[in-house]
């Protein structure tokens, strides 16, 4: 290594000896200039595909949802006729008029209105088995005559519970 370094030494004047083109220092700041544009452009690059791909992962997220959401919808709406949403409006109907009339009367009745709570949970739980089934059978007759008896046998225990606390509160 020291012997590379003398040569170089002693002959310092047979390296420096020639001057560089008139133009070669703007050639080299242009290139550093283009490739410090060139890290930029990179860079601004690498940023907007990171962006993009963000993007692309949301819209993707955000129309996934959309669609299940729409299908369910659609589905709900296309599996039953419209005879028995109409069957369902009426009686949901009837029974909503009903219970406001019930919980009226049954402030003064606490027992009552607790019992006829329990009820109506057990009957819920039974109606939510007659939709189900429903929806994976919106034509089957023995599930529709389920549902139009779920609905009347509530209305009826709703009547049977307005003539007892007509009579009398426990």
């Amino acid at each position: 290594m020291k012997k590379l370094e003398d040569i170089i030494r002693r002959n310092a004047g047979f390296f420096n000896s020639e001057e560089p083109s008139a133009n070669h220092f703007e050639k080299f700041l242009k290139k550093l200039d283009d490739s410090q544009h060139n890290v930029k452009k990179e860079r601004f690059i690498r940023i907007l595909t990171h962006v993009a791909s963000v993007a692309a992962v949301f819209l993707l997220i955000v129309s996934i949802i959309l669609l299940r959401q729409q299908s369910l919808d659609h589905g709900t709406k296309q599996s039953l006729p419209s005879e028995v949403t109409e069957i369902d409006k009426y009686f949901q109907y009837q029974i909503e008029s009903n219970l406001r009339t019930l919980n009226s009367s049954l402030e003064k009745c606490p027992v009552q209105k607790k019992n006829m709570q329990t009820c109506f949970r057990e009957l819920d739980r039974s109606f939510m088995t007659i939709h189900n089934d429903l929806k994976e059978n919106p034509g089957n007759e023995q599930v529709l005559n389920a549902l139009v008896n779920h609905y009347q046998t509530k209305l009826e225990i709703m009547e049977q519970i307005m003539r007892q606390t007509d009579k009398n509160c426990i």
